[in-house]
């Protein structure tokens, strides 16, 4: 956990949104770790945000593998939406 981005992080000034990534990106490896919930609230904030739901940003993190701009970009088509 220590590992993870900071809560306050950003990226292209979406909040959460680094941490985000490597939860699931550790959720997908069968990595979380026993104390850390992807889903969580501050998670679930994050995807009311981004509009996304939570297993559509497991397929995009899945999808997209090491690509993190990949990622943020769209991330942030699908928050204007």
């Amino acid at each position: 956990m220590d590992d993870l981005p900071a809560k306050t992080a950003s990226v292209d000034g979406i909040v959460w949104l680094p941490r985000l990534i490597e939860k699931a990106r550790a959720k997908l490896r069968g990595e979380m770790p026993d104390d850390l919930m992807y889903g969580c609230g501050g998670d679930r904030h994050c995807f009311e945000n981004i509009k996304i739901t939570m297993p559509a940003f497991l397929e995009l993190v899945r999808d997209c593998g090491d690509d993190t701009r990949r990622i943020i970009d769209t991330v942030k088509k699908a928050a204007v939406r």
